[in-house]
């Protein structure tokens, strides 16, 4: 398909056919930026890759002007590929959905590229996932065991009770023939249980909300430390500084301070710590409304922030 038909089909439908862009919009979010763009230049041809180029130019034509590179094949392939991932990671750039007819001409992803620690992590996961179960297991032959030895002494024509007491006192009457582990195990494979210990209720400090004019108190404050990222490369500290008083309230405008991080791709985003000073008693309540999708603007990632114990950023 020409570069002029992908363009009036995305006018249509949002759908453009084209192999490159397909690989390269749905890795880019799986994917590191550098595998993307090593595994795009080693298996497309400068004629696709520059095709893809043209794709791109013409959909985003005239807001955005994609760079056609000059020099060797390898260097201009490669660095037109970043481009376009560059493009489809940017938020603040509408891309149509990018669909492939030719399968044969998507590359497929290899092991040397597979998050390994990802699937430590699972692996780690499903063993717990094991033992908790041979516990449940175990716990549950452990019950069927004692309900068949109370089955068993309700038969002999004694109750449970009886038969439970009367283990207990011939394992009593034995003058140290046994240790003190195993006369507890008999006393479980008896049928006797465990006196269920009860937890007492967890009685959690008040914190005072009357006036009274006779007694004075501290006012005791805690910051609230906020991740902002995905916002455009250009915002300014002022600019989120306004935010976050249109979200809380100019109440907290000299409680708010925000300082700019350091971003990967300072070209693509750009990421801020915000920290705001609230009482105690309005900690969560703030909190909830700073954690709050409606409070922030669309595509904003937004989360707690922990500052490194080095002091760094």
């Amino acid at each position: 398909m020409s570069s002029s038909g992908a363009a009036a089909e995305a006018g249509n439908a949002n759908f453009v056919h084209c192999e490159v862009l397909y690989f390269i919009q749905n890795k880019c979010s799986v994917l590191p930026f550098d595998s993307i763009v090593s595994i795009s230049s080693d298996f497309y041809t400068t004629s696709e890759v520059e095709n893809a180029r043209a794709v791109a130019a013409e959909i985003l034509s005239p807001s955005k002007r994609v760079t056609k590179h000059s020099g060797q094949e390898d260097v201009r392939r490669k660095k037109t590929i970043q481009d376009l991932v560059k493009l489809c990671l940017d938020p603040m750039i509408q891309l149509p959905t990018f669909f492939s007819v030719d399968m044969s001409r998507v590359p497929a992803v290899g092991v040397e590229h597979v998050d390994v620690s990802m699937l430590l992590q699972e692996v780690c996961a499903l063993r717990a996932e094991v033992r908790s179960m041979a516990q449940i297991r175990h716990k549950i032959t452990e019950i069927g065991d004692a309900l068949g030895t109370s089955h068993s002494g309700a038969d002999d024509g004694f109750p449970a009770a009886n038969v439970t007491s009367g283990a207990v006192v011939n394992l009593c009457s034995t003058e140290g023939s046994t240790s003190y582990a195993a006369t507890a195990q008999l006393l479980q494979e008896s049928g006797m249980k465990e006196k269920p210990k009860v937890k007492k209720p967890e009685r959690r400090p008040v914190v005072g909300r009357a006036a009274n004019l006779k007694l004075k108190t501290v006012t005791t404050t805690r910051k609230i430390d906020i991740f902002v990222s995905r916002l455009h490369p250009a915002t300014q500290i002022s600019d989120v500084q306004d935010c976050v008083a249109d979200i809380l309230g100019a109440n907290y405008s000299d409680k708010t301070e925000c300082s700019k991080l350091q971003s990967k791709y300072e070209a693509l985003y750009s990421s801020f710590c915000v920290t705001v000073y609230v009482n105690v008693d309005e900690f969560h309540n703030v909190l909830d409304v700073l954690n709050a999708p409606e409070s922030w603007p669309q595509g904003t990632l937004v989360r707690r922030y922990f500052k490194p114990k080095n002091g760094g950023t």
